[in-house]
């Protein structure tokens, strides 16, 4: 799905952190497992300043991938180690015009008239309604390498399905899209329907009479054969020993195949190791938000980022959230 330079701009801010040049924190672990929860407290603040569900359901998708595997997207990769100060911002923000100036890179968004989106040389510039004010966003896609097309920041153009290395390029519409597939273990190479991640190992194959190879663990490791090759990924040692191989699915899901468990399956095969709670739920404890990340309640304080509490009835409906921002009128 590509989304408006403005919202990726949105996605991409919540995952920031406080993060370093030592310390990734989209490298998966318990770092990343808090970029997930902080990046919900941000959604809830910016949704409460502009009232409006288009943005919202996108930054969603973020706290929706509530585990901590590394990311695998080559473009959320490259502006997580750059970005490094607007989450924080907009953690510490107390109005609305704060909100919208760290997301803003630190600058005030100047008003604007009507919406839409649009490049400047390779600034991604995008007028949208913020509450009542119309306000315009700019991301200098050049920061992190990247091009401008159509107001909205790409890695670049393509003509076909490459392999960069461990990498996997997809090519859709002449845009190019990148799949990280050495961050996992894997590379990149001939896999069953074309280029694809496969495995590093020894030649394999699913349907050998002989010798199949089936998906199965070895503690925390999951290994599989992936385009005719073994691949193997230490689930424990991605995510800080927070999910493991997963042998209950494996042994209950023996008719997925070798792809799907990468593409479709991967946070199942890579299961959770918390029993605290099960999928993304939120829930509060006093004015505290809880958030489930890989079975495990992880904590915010709400009033340490300007909202009054924790509400059930959220502002994402579903979810409990941190509600009252900001806590003093704007």
């Amino acid at each position: 799905m590509r989304v408006p330079a403005l919202v990726y701009a949105l996605v991409m801010g919540t995952l920031l952190g406080a993060c370093t040049e030592e310390e990734n924190p989209g490298r998966g672990g318990i770092r990343t497992a808090q970029l997930r929860g902080e990046s919900f407290v941000v959604d809830g603040k910016l949704a409460e300043c502009t009232d409006s569900a288009a943005l919202t359901d996108v930054w969603q998708r973020i706290f929706q991938a509530a585990d901590s595997l590394p990311l695998t997207d080559g473009g959320d990769a490259k502006w997580v180690v750059e970005l490094t100060g607007v989450l924080s911002g907009m953690l510490s923000a107390t109005t609305c015009a704060e909100l919208y100036q760290a997301l803003n890179f630190g600058v005030a968004p100047p008003p604007c008239e009507d919406e839409s989106r649009a490049c400047v040389g390779d600034v991604a510039q995008e007028c949208r309604t913020m509450g009542a004010s119309k306000l315009r966003f700019d991301t200098d896609c050049a920061r992190t390498g990247m091009k401008c097309r159509e107001g909205r920041c790409i890695l670049g153009t393509c003509v076909s399905d490459a392999c960069d290395g461990d990498s996997l390029v997809t090519c859709t519409d002449g845009v190019k899209s990148l799949f990280l597939c050495g961050v996992l273990g894997l590379t990149c190479g001939n896999g069953s329907n074309g280029l694809a991640c496969v495995g590093k190992g020894d030649v394999c194959s699913t349907s050998d009479p002989d010798y199949p190879v089936v998906p199965k663990c070895e503690g925390s490791i999951l290994s599989w054969c992936l385009g005719g090759k073994l691949a193997t990924v230490d689930c424990g040692l991605l995510t800080d020993g927070r999910r493991t191989c997963n042998w209950g699915w494996l042994d209950t899901h023996t008719d997925v195949t070798s792809d799907e468990i990468l593409d479709k399956h991967f946070t199942d095969a890579c299961g959770p190791t918390g029993g605290d709670c099960e999928g993304n739920v939120s829930e509060c404890e006093g004015s505290s938000l809880k958030l489930c990340i890989d079975g495990y309640y992880e904590y915010e304080v709400c009033r340490d980022y300007h909202a009054t509490g924790c509400s059930t009835d959220g502002v994402f409906g579903q979810y409990a959230t941190c509600v009252g921002f900001p806590a003093a009128a704007d």
